[in-house]
């Protein structure tokens, strides 16, 4: 396909990656009002001052390697984070606390940070097979991120987390991961006929480990170790570039 990112946009990817989602964390944690009910957020409440830290060590090193980032990846990456700091002016400060935004911001945000680095270093005609394995990885992390919220279901109440799935209830909730996984399916079949097999079952495992911590989430290994299996579907893309 022509998207070989360098090492060094591959590195500042995943410590923004990181970043983001850790100071995400860290806001929720130190909430006056919260009740803290679920693992991730009592974590990052007890380290709360390491955390504090180490992000700001990670910046400092994102500061200096991004002057070794091509002028393209820079200038998008730039871009990238003006719509990431827009989020957290609309969630933390205006205090919008629309299920919508929170859930679908998130996966547009994360898809968009994902394909920066490859997007920016690619030279050829932006044709439709590329938008359409973007809208694939997209439902992907969609679909990752109710997943999540239906594992979180009781604690995010408790917590006062609004999410997609509370919203719309089980019954809802079931339609629409069927919904999404089936559309996923659909997409990923184009794709693999227009001849990208190694995109397509690349994308095929990622949404395959989903559903299986989705059907089987009263498992209990899964129960214990569902956001692990989850979030580490996103090392395949990773391992593609590489």
């Amino acid at each position: 396909m022509g998207l070989n990112p360098s090492l060094i946009t591959i590195t500042i990817l995943g410590l923004t990656v990181w970043s983001i989602y850790t100071f995400d964390h860290l806001l929720d944690s130190r909430k006056g009002d919260l009740k803290i009910s679920t693992e991730r957020h009592l974590f990052h409440l007890k380290y709360q001052r390491q955390l504090s830290k180490f992000i700001l060590v990670v910046l400092l090193l994102i500061g200096g390697l991004i002057f070794l980032l091509p002028t393209k990846t820079l200038v998008l990456g730039t871009a990238l984070g003006l719509i990431v700091l827009a989020y957290f002016l609309s969630m933390y400060l205006i205090n919008w606390k629309s299920i919508i935004h929170k859930e679908l911001t998130i996966a547009i945000v994360y898809t968009l940070g994902v394909m920066v680095g490859p997007l920016s270093v690619f030279n050829g005609v932006f044709e439709a097979y590329l938008m359409l394995i973007i809208a694939t990885f997209f439902v992907i992390v969609l679909l990752n991120l109710l997943i999540f919220s239906i594992f979180d279901s009781d604690a995010d109440s408790t917590a006062n987390f609004p999410s997609l799935i509370q919203r719309v209830g089980d019954k809802w909730s079931k339609i629409l991961i069927v919904i999404l996984s089936a559309l996923a399916v659909l997409m990923l079949t184009s794709i693999y006929s227009l001849g990208f097999r190694k995109e397509s079952g690349l994308l095929l495992g990622m949404l395959l480990i989903l559903q299986v911590i989705y059907w089987f989430k009263t498992n209990g290994f899964i129960k214990e170790n569902y956001r692990y299996l989850g979030d580490g579907v996103f090392i395949l893309p990773i391992l593609y570039l590489l």
